[in-house]
């Protein structure tokens, strides 16, 4: 290694042992796979970087695995004992990042006993972002977090990138080159059922000093850039308050005990925080602690077996504690009816069936407009019936807590195909649903063959999959996330039947992928049909 190229400075990340399904455990009929590569930093090998796998899940977040590999002189690298499964694998190294490959990890696909050679990472010097954070007298804020998030849509809060230290100062590395916005400060309910917190308190603060993450300054990171003074001034520090009251049946006036709360902070017209409280007492009194100023709600159900709900309860923390609050029960509706299997007498499918818990979501207008929907399950019973109570008028879409194999096929209701979501009226007792399952243990396992080019720097592979002959069981399937990095796919849990792949090359700001080639493929249940389709790349791309 050149004593001229920097150092990489090579963190080591604590692996789980315990690993889920078939993906952890080997047996002498499943021979184990092997998968090797090159780690490289401006064309050199890196010695000691670690290159780990995660099992990749569609429905799951990835888990790491005890199985790694490290990097020899060279930079090279093997990973043995592989078990055969679906993995995301990349390499750990402090303050660099993959280059281009978006998220850092390559897909791959294992086979039983395959020898995958060639899995190259080119690493590049991530970006640094550094500053201080002071309160509103110019004095360090110790042991603050600092937040990071992308600039765009977000379905989640920023998440603690940093903390500072005795001086104020943070430093974030490692960042891959994009657009971000950061910030520090809280703005989240406090726990309620423990003291404040421990040193002073400040609310959200995005770089400069804006509170409203629309106007934070975005801050444009590039390949090895350092971006410094990046400072953020808090305002006043913020008091914590309490907001009390009772839950009452809206009907009778009397209150309603051990029944559990559910809170709403708001932080603009579309952005809001929810937390699940504590029970009521056996006076149907409640206690929020730990509040900042600002615009709260606070409502009951729906939950699993409770027949009641009520409206949200708004209400306002400004500089003293909130006491009064009278959260009353409204009419609700109900869901009764069955979950049925279709195509299937398997005693082992069945006995899944026998423990299945059933999810409703129902949609309302708030929910909509927040871009969330609360969901409530509950367990069948052992002849397959269920019964949801405390319900908001909407619509209400069902979702099987099954492995993936089990799908919905229609919905009835009286006796009658829904064609699309359940339609519920405000205290409507709804009886006689039919859920009607089926079991798609089928698959398709392919390889995607590029011919005639090399594919463009601003595209990437497009695949799906719909069943012909529409009726109840034809469902898209975006595959194309299933596409591992040498260009194999398994797209699973399809029902039985014709099958029409539709792929080719989605290029950045086209809306048409080209050249868009369709592929038919029969799958038959309880197997996996293999099939190579190839991409031609000569072919003249499609009108958008």
């Amino acid at each position: 290694m050149s004593p001229t190229r920097p150092a990489l400075a090579c963190v080591l990340i604590v692996f789980g042992v315990a690993v889920c399904g078939h993906a952890q455990s080997t047996s002498s009929k499943e021979p184990a796979a092997s998968i090797s590569g090159k780690v490289t930093f401006q064309g050199e090998g890196v010695r000691g970087v670690i290159v780990a796998l995660s099992v990749n899940e569609p429905t799951k977040p990835p888990k790491l695995t005890n199985v790694r590999g490290i990097t020899d002189a060279k930079g090279e690298y093997r990973i043995t004992n592989v078990p055969p499964g679906n993995y995301d694998v990349s390499p750990s190294a402090a303050a660099y990042v993959v280059e281009g490959v978006s998220n850092g990890v390559r897909t791959l696909i294992v086979n039983e006993g395959g020898t995958i050679e060639n899995l190259d990472f080119s690493l590049i010097r991530g970006g640094v972002i550094t500053g201080r954070v002071v309160d509103s007298d110019g004095r360090p804020v110790i042991e603050e977090e600092v937040y990071l998030s992308p600039d765009g849509p977000s379905y989640g809060s920023p998440l603690p990138a940093a903390i500072t230290d005795d001086r104020g100062i943070y430093r974030i590395f490692g960042l891959r080159p994009g657009k971000y916005k950061v910030a520090a400060g809280k703005n989240d309910v406090g726990p309620s059922s423990t003291g404040p917190p421990r040193g002073a308190v400040y609310s959200r603060t995005y770089y400069p000093g804006a509170t409203d993450p629309a106007q934070a300054t975005v801050i444009q990171i590039s390949n090895g850039s350092e971006t410094t003074n990046i400072d953020i001034t808090f305002g006043r520090t913020l008091t914590r308050h309490t907001a009390s009251g009772r839950v009452v049946n809206g009907q009778t006036g009397q209150p309603i005990p051990d029944v559990r709360y559910n809170i709403i902070q708001f932080f603009g017209p579309s952005s809001t925080s929810s937390h699940r409280g504590s029970l009521t007492n056996q006076k149907g009194e409640f206690k929020l602690e730990n509040l900042t100023p600002g615009q709260y709600a606070i409502f009951v159900g729906p939950e699993e077996g409770k027949e009641w709900r009520s409206e949200e309860l708004r209400f306002t923390i400004v500089d003293e504690d909130v006491t009064g609050l009278v959260v009353k029960t409204v009419e609700s509706a109900s869901l009764s009816g069955v979950v049925v299997l279709e195509g299937t007498y398997d005693k082992a499918v069945l006995e899944q069936l026998s423990n299945a818990r059933l999810v409703v979501f129902v949609a309302t207008e708030k929910s909509l407009q927040r871009g969330g929907t609360m969901g409530v399950e509950t367990r069948l019973r052992p002849d397959g019936s269920f019964r949801f109570g405390g319900l908001p008028a909407g619509s209400a879409t069902f979702l099987p807590d099954l492995s993936e194999p089990f799908r919905i096929i229609r919905i009835e209701r009286a006796g009658i195909i829904q064609t699309s979501d359940l339609e519920v009226k405000q205290g409507e007792d709804i009886t006689g649903v039919r859920i009607v399952l089926g079991y798609a243990d089928g698959a398709i396992r392919g390889m995607i063959a590029i011919e005639n080019g090399a594919m463009p720097p601003n595209g990437r592979v497009f695949l799906g999959a719909r069943k012909m002959n529409e009726g109840p069981q034809n469902t898209w399937v975006d595959a194309s996330k299933s596409i591992d990095a040498r260009g194999q796919f398994i797209i699973g849990n399809l029902f039985p039947g014709t099958y029409e792949l539709i792929y080719g090359v989605l290029i950045q700001g086209s809306r048409a992928p080209f050249p868009q080639t369709k592929h038919q493929v029969v799958v038959t249940a309880g197997s996996t049909t293999n099939t190579t389709i190839k991409l031609d790349l000569n072919v003249p791309q499609s009108k958008p």
